[in-house]
């Protein structure tokens, strides 16, 4: 088995060996070995200790999670590249002490679910998983369904210290992030564009939050009714607010889940939901149950990164509008991974001069 092992140097400042998911006949073996010494992101003025960790792996037939598992560990180096940049600067990020989490115990799981990146896909496997659904395709009842399931099982509000610790130390901690733009722009589409055209009986799906965010719009901006909020006024409104008052759906993900702070063992891209999915399942040893194959079944997609969709919007945009949401998301397309997004000021109108 030792030839099976996968180890991660890290610089000189300080090495690690980051977990690697290992897969062998879906069941996942965490060990933590040892510790180095380095400094803490939660508390600058203390240090603490890095568990360094290993992980077994026994090559998969088509060698497909091993592969995945590769490009976790370089998405986990770019992530901590950049939280070292943040830390620097000194950013508010570390001083978050609690968070709310799902923890699925008996499968060992745990994650944040972010809104507008799969987070219903997700509820739905939960349900299945801990017997309150039968297939992740159900309809039916299913905010009920999670809300009785949460209940029972369990959204917990759990410190961020406790997360790092051995209480979860076995559990694969996981977290499925997206493109900061496309998030954006299907939140806009959805919250506004999509209940418009769901008509007047469906207003009590919008959260008090989003009510008050879109009566917000409307009263700046001298509006009659909601359907003259445009994308230009959502982005003008949103560039003028407090970024901590910004509503789930389009809130800064890292301001959400704390990456810099908690250890994720996997970060999944919605732009390769159904591989960094199935690997999130197959790591844990669950083997009987898919990721939806389709999960906008109860008609909430959007088709928001779409080349044409992004630019029939964002061309609605001057470059200096493009610029001040980059300025509100900047960390979430450092931390992740995203590039400067020249394709979104391409699609911008040109600043009036």
């Amino acid at each position: 088995m030792r030839d099976n092992m996968v180890t991660l140097t890290r610089s000189r400042r300080f090495r690690y060996l980051i977990s690697m998911v290992g897969v062998f006949f879906g069941t996942i073996y965490l060990r933590h070995l040892s510790s180095h010494a380095m400094e803490s992101v939660i508390d600058k003025d203390a240090t603490s200790k890095l568990q360094e960790t290993t992980a077994e792996i026994t090559p998969d037939p088509n060698a497909k999670y091993e592969k995945r598992a590769t490009e976790m560990v370089e998405r986990q180096d770019a992530l901590k590249a950049a939280c070292r940049e943040m830390t620097n600067q000194e950013n508010d990020f570390h001083l978050r002490s609690s968070m709310k989490v799902f923890v699925d115990e008996k499968h060992r799981l745990l994650t944040c679910l972010v809104k507008k990146v799969a987070s219903t896909s997700w509820k739905r496997v939960f349900l299945v998983l801990l017997g309150f659904a039968n297939s992740s395709q159900i309809n039916d009842d299913f905010d009920f369904r999670w809300e009785k399931m949460v209940v029972k099982h369990g959204r917990q509000r759990v410190t961020v210290k406790s997360l790092n610790s051995k209480i979860f130390k076995n559990y694969v901690k996981f977290l499925f992030v997206r493109h900061p733009f496309t998030r954006l722009l299907s939140a806009y589409r959805d919250k506004f564009e999509r209940q418009r055209s769901r008509s007047g009986r469906h207003e009590p799906l919008l959260s008090t939050s989003i009510k008050n965010t879109r009566d917000a719009i409307m009263k700046r901006y001298n509006l009659s009714d909601s359907y003259s909020v445009t994308f230009p006024l959502f982005v003008r409104y949103l560039s003028d607010s407090n970024v901590n008052n910004f509503d789930a759906h389009w809130a800064p993900i890292y301001k959400s889940c704390t990456p810099c702070t908690i250890k994720y063992d996997v970060i999944g891209r919605y732009e390769e939901l159904n591989e960094d999915a199935d690997f999130v399942l197959h790591a844990s040893g669950i083997k009987h149950l898919n990721f939806p194959d389709t999960v906008y079944d109860i008609g909430q997609r959007t088709d928001s990164s779409h080349h044409q969709i992004m630019k029939h919007y964002f061309s609605q945009l001057s470059h200096e509008e493009v610029m001040r949401l980059y300025e509100i998301y900047e960390w979430d397309f450092k931390l992740f991974g995203y590039p400067y997004p020249f394709e979104f000021l391409q699609m911008s109108e040109e600043d009036d001069e």
